[in-house]
């Protein structure tokens, strides 16, 4: 989407607030003066869309924070309406806040003021009617060589509701082309960066006899993403 801004310091342009990371680059700077004010950033999202949750970090190594704000959203970028007055009070980590489902093109964050410089490292809209969904994703089918007695599979897996492991989020894995499924618990071997490393080790030898493998996740309707899915059998 296309952003933009009150006012740019050097390189650290709008677009690097909406470019999927929080290097220390990688951030939107109005000013260079700190504890400035009245500065604003934008995006269009190029048709009336409907947003219910923002999601804001400041800069993976501190500085550049804006501190209270307002969302706000409009029809044609001239006219704003606030959903939303907040603070931002964790520079380094993720903070999340919901609105009544609101549909505009437009929508800006009003800086305030800030606990640095003007800034910021990340911003995230979040669509849809409010709250998350459960839905199931199935692999392809991949065949083996012989027929497999263990599957196991390795997830890149984060978490932004409270995740039961085993409930909320349900691994499986099949043998006979997804007719027979068996789950296995997903243990958390690591964290990176927020995002968890998961592992499921699950026993095949009570299905029938095949060589089609497929994996399965499941979720409920807590909030979670998967950004990375392997099997090895």
């Amino acid at each position: 989407k296309t952003a933009s801004a009150s006012a740019t310091f050097m390189s650290y342009t709008p677009a690097k607030a909406i470019d999927n990371s929080v290097a220390s680059e990688d951030i939107w700077i109005a000013d260079n003066v700190p504890g400035g004010t009245n500065q604003w950033w934008a995006v269009d999202l190029g048709t009336a869309t409907t947003v219910a949750t923002l999601r804001l970090i400041g800069r993976s190594t501190g500085g550049y924070l804006a501190k209270n704000f307002r969302l706000e959203h409009s029809a044609d970028g001239a006219t704003w309406t606030v959903a939303l007055t907040a603070q931002m009070t964790n520079n380094t980590a993720w903070q999340e806040w919901t609105i009544a489902p609101t549909s505009a093109r437009h929508w800006r964050l009003y800086i305030l003021d800030t606990w640095g410089y003007i800034g910021l490292g990340e911003v995230e809209l979040l669509l849809g009617t409010g709250g998350a969904v459960a839905f199931t994703a199935t692999s392809a089918a991949f065949a083996a060589d012989t027929v497999p007695i263990t599957a196991r599979l390795v997830l890149r897996h984060q978490p932004i509701g409270t995740v039961v492991l085993g409930t909320d989020l349900i691994v499986e894995a099949s043998r006979d082309n997804g007719a027979t499924w068996t789950a296995g618990p997903p243990v958390r071997q690591a964290t990176i960066a927020g995002v968890d490393v998961l592992t499921a080790d699950i026993p095949l030898s009570g299905q029938p006899s095949g060589l089609s493998m497929r994996w399965r996740v499941r979720t409920t309707a807590v909030e979670q993403r998967l950004h990375a899915i392997s099997m090895q059998w």
